[in-house]
């Protein structure tokens, strides 16, 4: 394919300066890296000429694209900057190793058809939403729109209410501003971090558990050690310039296969100074997804943690990898023969793996550009990609969600305007996988303010004892690490003497009706000195707020985890393709039941659904599609499956069912797409009747199955183990002495077996899912009429959920399709 290329001079403006221009591609700075040898130079356009019959582009759905804003924009400077690789000597890599992978890197990407890249404010501009940066979000108070968090706005072609938050209906926010009165204005990734490292360089920034000596007795515990914002900065500028030193260039992409550490972070961050596209993949992933991720996404280097995930996985499918050239291995401090099995990996390494791919340590890569080979940074613009976060989806292959930079600071601008007025005085513990973007976002919020970040050792075993190490003022969770802390602590509390257990029920009785009356920040100082204290202290001590996102939180633990920790659980509800925000729950608002307010950086429209009888005129109800500055641009090289979901006036269609109270917070209470069809003709919303059969006592989760050749439902019930065996001990089934948290995990998991295959148990939570279903005023053809006891939750069971813990449907269908034909045959319905 032959393509003429031409490019523009670098701007003489400041990093911070990319975004001031809102109307055109042709105003904005190009990266301020060399041309290619034959490549002319232009100062007064960015005029782009490509074979058109040859040309592979993606076209963004959400605008028909013409004229200025589809010019190609692209970067083809394949030469390394000055302190080439191989001029070092401080580490093992040769002079031809570079040069040969330089030039493979070069050799394949210049193959590549070019991307377009349309630039997002044009597309802001079209929508005509008026966007603007938000000053000083964190002073905002949200306390006044508590009865009405949300406005409409108007309304579409086809008279759906718009609504948007109700302190800010008449802008969205799209960036940040650093401080007030302050023209730094904030809107990419790199700015972000840049612009707090230089406000808080010997702030605590991030940090580790480790063994750490008291200064004054000696004496040797478990704490925290940090490197300091300055110190990661220089780590992200000499790991950046590696990675250009070694051959690529802006808009390549690099992949991070690891549980969450410090080198994670600062690797991202690396690859936002010179324009890198970063590619996460779960640590958790097999072969298959993770080569189709590794190909589709065409990573060139990939980091990896240097213990099982790369010894049992990356070794074993790396040859099957057709881009990649780097690997680059983050140590394993636990492990004290780490660097003999570096050197035995190097080793097996040449052997088992093409010539074409090289394995460095992080070590080496950083000292790659230090010093005099570091080179100046590639500062990426709003409209450039950042990552690619690949969607766990419940079928099929990953889809590659394509987020910019203006995206991310979207979306962290609308946290600050919603959330706790997070400051640098924060801390937030990193558990949740970083290939999730609710961590990556949640991350970016407390760098870009100064807060610090402590990772946890990756043993979910440990994750509380690490939480009170850490010792964070916020915590992300999901529902299923709250309910495990709620199933605990009630555990606990049950093996109290009478007496204590009266006492503690009549507090949190008290305590309860306080928050309801006066609101969740109600001060109790005497129930929590005797009361409550030594639960917060199991997390801490300092913890003020937590928010929960990737699924439903059950009403009875927001409040008891409310209560017993003295701090806001606030619900939030988003996904990849929004950035992870769409809404959040006003800290100051302790109702329930619903996903909370409008991020500013949005707004939100319900579309009926007239085949599940939902519509805005009947019932406040409809699919919820989204649009603001914070909406990504659709899915990698799936220009197809980005119509599917994302229309021509720029709404991103979720398929969840969305209803609007009447404070105007937004409730989940659907999902249009696993909907069946019954042999009677009934649809049914799979979804919908879960999250209510769930509220059953002695059931954790149920997924429920309907036969298109059948008249009703069957079940899968996890069940609750410690519910099921606090039962079992109290009637019998069970002979153990004392708490149920102190039987062994094996004992629990024996016995949990054989009360599940117990008829009489199976029956007792059969009726008990008959209770739960009229009481949720289920339909007759809704209701479950026999159900398989298994005594560990899905995720339990090889390709059943995905990362986030979503049931995988047509994956459990084939699990348990014994089960399934075993339940039809022996059940009778009339």
């Amino acid at each position: 394919m032959s393509t003429s290329v031409s490019t523009v001079e670098a701007s003489s403006s400041s990093p911070t300066d990319h975004h001031q221009d809102h109307n055109s591609l042709k105003q904005q700075e190009e990266h301020p890296t060399s041309s290619p040898p034959d490549a002319s130079t232009h100062t007064n356009n960015m005029s782009t000429s490509v074979d058109t019959e040859d040309q592979t582009t993606f076209s963004d759905t959400r605008l028909s694209v013409s004229g200025e804003a589809s010019q190609l924009d692209v970067n083809l400077d394949f030469t390394p900057h000055q302190g080439d690789v191989s001029a070092t000597t401080a580490t093992t890599i040769t002079t031809e190793t570079s040069s040969n992978a330089t030039n493979q890197v070069k050799e394949f990407f210049e193959k590549k058809d070019p991307v377009v890249f349309i630039n997002e404010r044009d597309v802001i501009k079209e929508y005509k939403m008026n966007v603007k940066c938000a000053a000083n979000v964190r002073a905002l108070d949200p306390t006044p729109i508590l009865k009405t968090q949300t406005v409409e706005v108007g309304k579409d072609a086809q008279n759906h209410p718009i609504r948007r938050r109700a302190d800010f209906k008449d802008y969205l926010v799209d960036g940040m501003i650093d401080k007030e009165g302050d023209a730094k204005q904030i809107y990419t990734a790199y700015d972000a971090f840049r612009l707090a490292a230089e406000k808080y360089p010997n702030r605590e920034c991030l940090g580790v558990i480790t063994e750490v000596t008291d200064s004054q007795t000696g004496k040797k515990s478990l704490g925290m050690k940090f490197e300091t914002f300055s110190q990661v900065k220089e780590k992200t500028l000499d790991l950046g310039s590696a990675l250009r030193n070694l051959g690529l260039a802006p808009h390549y992409h690099v992949g991070i296969y690891s549980k969450n550490r410090p080198e994670w972070q600062i690797t991202s961050e690396a690859c936002h100074t010179q324009s890198l596209v970063t590619i996460a993949l779960y640590d958790t992933l097999g072969e298959e997804s993770s080569v189709y991720i590794m190909n589709h996404g065409e990573v060139v280097a990939l980091f990896v943690s240097g213990d099982d995930v790369f010894s049992k996985n990356v070794l074993k499918w790396v040859n099957q990898c057709e881009y990649l050239k780097f690997v680059i291995l983050f140590k394993n401090h636990e492990n004290p023969n780490y660097d003999q099995d570096v050197q035995k990996w190097k080793e097996e390494f040449k052997t088992k793996t093409k010539d074409s791919v090289k394995l460095f340590t992080f070590e080496e890569a950083l000292q790659l550009g230090s010093g005099e080979k570091r080179v100046p940074p590639t500062p990426p613009r709003s409209v450039d990609i950042a990552t690619i976060m690949y969607t766990s989806g419940t079928t099929g292959m990953p889809k590659g969600v394509m987020l910019t930079h203006l995206n991310i600071v979207s979306t962290v601008a609308g946290v600050h305007c919603n959330l706790m007025r997070i400051n640098e005085t924060d801390r937030v513990v990193s558990y949740l996988p970083l290939a999730h973007i609710l961590e990556r976002v949640a991350e970016m919020a407390f760098l870009q303010v100064g807060g610090s970040i402590g990772y946890w050792r990756g043993d979910v075993k440990k994750l509380k004892d690490d939480i009170g190490i850490i010792q964070p003022t916020l915590l992300p969770a999901v529902p299923r690490v709250l309910d495990r802390l709620y199933d605990g602590i009630n555990d606990q509390i049950k093996q109290k003497k009478k007496i204590a257990q009266m006492i503690f029920n009549k507090a949190y009785s008290q305590k309860l009706k306080y928050m309801q009356q006066h609101g969740v920040e109600v001060k109790t100082p005497i129930l929590d000195a005797l009361v409550f204290k030594k639960v917060k202290q199991a997390v801490g001590g300092r913890l003020r707020g937590i928010l929960s996102g990737g699924a439903p939180l059950r009403k009875e633990v927001q409040q008891f985890i409310s209560v017993v920790f003295g701090c806001p659980v606030v619900q939030g509800y988003g996904l990849t393709e929004t950035c992870a925000g769409s809404t959040i729950q006003i800290p100051y608002d302790f109702s329930t039941g619903h996903g909370g307010c409008l991020l500013p950086c949005l707004e939100i429209k319900l579309v009926d659904v007239p085949e599940m009888n939902y519509s805005n005129k009947d019932n406040n109800s409809g699919e919820i599609c989204i649009r603001g500055p914070n909406i990504s641009l659709g899915y990698y090289k799936e220009e197809e499956k980005t119509r599917e979901v994302y229309d021509e006036d720029g709404w991103f269609h979720t398929g969840d069912i969305g209803r609007w109270n009447p404070t105007g917070t937004l409730s989940i209470v659907d999902r249009k797409k696993n909907i069946f069809k019954l042999a009677q003709g009934e649809y049914v919303a799979a979804e919908n009747i879960e999250g209510k059969l769930s509220k059953a006592n002695y059931v954790s989760r149920i997924w429920i199955y309907g036969d298109s050749y059948k008249t009703f439902l069957v079940g899968v019930v996890a069940v609750n183990g410690l519910k099921l065996l606090d039962w079992a001990i109290t009637n019998g089934k069970v002979s153990h002495q004392g708490a149920v948290s102190a039987m062994s995990e094996q004992d629990q998991l024996q016995n949990l077996e054989k009360l599940c295959a117990d008829p009489e148990i199976n029956k007792m939570i059969l009726k008990e899912l008959e209770r739960v279903g009229k009481e949720c005023k289920l339909l007759g053809f809704e209701m479950v009429k026999a159900i398989k006891l298994i005594p560990r939750d899905f995720e339990f069971y090889p390709g059943c959920t995905t990362p986030k813990l979503s049931l995988v449907r047509n994956k459990l269908r084939d699990t348990f399709q014994k089960d399934i034909d075993e339940m039809y045959e022996k059940t009778k319905v009339n």
